[in-house]
């Protein structure tokens, strides 16, 4: 069966560079395992692995775990930890490389575009520029930027422009603004990246972002956190809290199924309780390799668990990025 991977990454060697020359808040250690992390302010936010650079080794992977091709992108740590003309140049360069490698490899891999999110008539620039004369295939955009919730005033323009041309948005995780009690055990990335998504896609839905812009194509990252877990309960608050309605009188979850939702979440219980939630229309298949969480073997572990039948199968590992 053929599978279209949506959900992974690639990081130029400029950016990584880049990153690993950063100072406070960032630093650089390593783990117990020997690999170079990326800590804000004392939380591990990122692991740098060999395969991020590794363009033949990751087609090796994708061929032994049946993956006919991906769609890459550059997330953790988004950029936007740099002065602004600065974080602009670099995204440029992250989006120039990663179509440098969809074009010496175009039948494995397409990309999308990074923004400089910080200013917004730059990330209008590079839009035009990464869609209209790279030909990239949609953008990817954090879930907050330097803390600042994607609902804001100042992002409206962009909202507006990626609602008027269609332009499918990833929406991934980053770096929560505080990372508080969850600078130990390496919190940041095994929660609280799940909630950060929650946060996004609930302000999103409340504050009429999505009424708004209607026509907005988005993709969530890690099956959309928490919220087909919390499905019920935000209708629920919705219906009962006064200030959770001020803005939108329908139900949260009239809007929750307007999005795409990605599979990677490694656990076959809950890929059968977002199958039977939204059905296979809106559900796309990820690895978030090629980070250690994404690891294919074990990815393939637990798809060979699933009972799924074929039409479903095809639809959601390939049918539904295709279209």
């Amino acid at each position: 069966m053929k599978m279209i991977d949506i959900h992974s990454h690639c990081y130029p060697k400029e950016f990584v560079n880049k990153v690993l020359s950063l100072g406070p808040p960032f630093e650089v250690g390593r783990d117990a395992k020997g690999r170079k992390n990326l800590f804000y302010k004392g939380a591990r936010v990122w692991t740098i692995t060999d395969a991020m650079g590794d363009v033949e080794g990751r087609l090796e992977a994708l061929e032994n775990f049946g993956i006919c091709h991906q769609i890459l992108s550059a997330a953790v740590p988004f950029p936007f930890f740099l002065p602004e003309q600065e974080g602009y140049d670099l995204i440029r360069s992250i989006n120039d490389a990663m179509c440098n490698v969809c074009d010496s490899y175009s039948r494995h891999f397409s990309a999308i575009a990074c923004l400089p999110l910080t200013s917004v008539d730059n990330s209008l620039r590079e839009l035009e520029r990464a869609v209209d004369k790279l030909g990239m295939k949609g953008v990817i955009i954090g879930t907050n930027v330097c803390g600042k919730p994607l609902d804001s005033e100042e992002f409206l323009p962009l909202f507006a422009e990626l609602n008027r041309r269609q332009i499918p948005v990833f929406l991934h995780p980053v770096t929560p603004a505080e990372v508080g009690l969850m600078k130990d055990y390496s919190l940041v990335s095994l929660i609280g990246f799940m909630f950060e998504t929650t946060l996004a896609v609930s302000r999103m839905v409340l504050s009429g972002l999505l009424d708004r812009f209607p026509n907005l194509t988005m993709v969530l990252a890690h099956m959309g956190g928490t919220i087909l877990h919390l499905w019920e309960r935000i209708d629920r608050g919705h219906s009962v809290y006064p200030d959770a309605a001020r803005v939108v009188s329908a139900p949260p979850s009239e809007y929750f199924k307007r999005f795409y939702f990605d599979v990677t979440c490694y656990d076959d219980i809950s890929l059968n309780a977002a199958l039977k939630r939204i059905g296979p229309e809106r559900l796309l298949f990820g690895t978030d390799f090629p980070h250690p969480i994404g690891n294919l073997k074990r990815t393939k572990e637990i798809y060979d668990k699933l009972d799924w039948d074929a039409k479903t199968k095809q639809s959601i590992f390939f049918e539904n990025a295709r279209r």
